[in-house]
């Protein structure tokens, strides 16, 4: 009676649907440009070539600093943008797949996070579809950049106004 409950639970689990990596997602740069209180997107490409449709349940992005304080994701762009919310048997999707808020005062700097596509099925809508790694480079802004120069370019047109006198 064990073996056949082994059995039986060996069965079940092989019979089980399982999804991890079924879509190959590609960025493409794989690290945007933004300006703090501006947005990064990343285009891309999601591609299914497995045997059956996967359905996409939801987008996780994890980000640095892990608190929101500098990055966010806009959770709506993934679903207004991709069409649908599955891909059948081995079609390409190509376009933009996520978008990251800056605050406006985050630093300038690299920043690090990736991307999960989730979904299944109703039954396994948490599952691993794919990911991908990504980066966000924060510029400063060019205004703060012309003020800088101007400041600069000023101090020096007075020192040599000073040594002219």
């Amino acid at each position: 009676m064990h073996h056949l409950l082994l059995v039986c639970g060996v069965l079940m689990l092989c019979a089980a649907p399982t999804f991890g990596d079924a879509l190959t997602v590609t960025l493409s740069p794989s690290i945007a440009v933004g300006l703090p209180g501006g947005t990064a997107t990343y285009q891309g490409t999601l591609d299914n070539p497995g045997a059956s449709d996967v359905f996409l349940n939801d987008i996780s992005l994890s980000l640095t600093p892990p608190d929101d304080t500098y990055l966010a994701n806009d959770s709506n762009f993934f679903f207004a943008t991709v069409p649908g919310l599955f891909l059948p048997d081995d079609p390409l999707y190509s376009g933009d797949l996520f978008r990251i808020l800056i605050a406006p005062n985050t630093p300038a700097g690299l920043y690090f996070g990736s991307v999960v596509l989730l979904g299944g099925s109703d039954e396994f809508a948490g599952e691993s579809l794919g990911s991908h790694t990504f980066a966000v480079r924060v510029v400063p802004e060019p205004a703060s950049l012309l003020l800088l120069a101007t400041g600069l370019v000023s101090l020096l047109g007075y020192g040599w106004y000073r040594r002219g006198v």
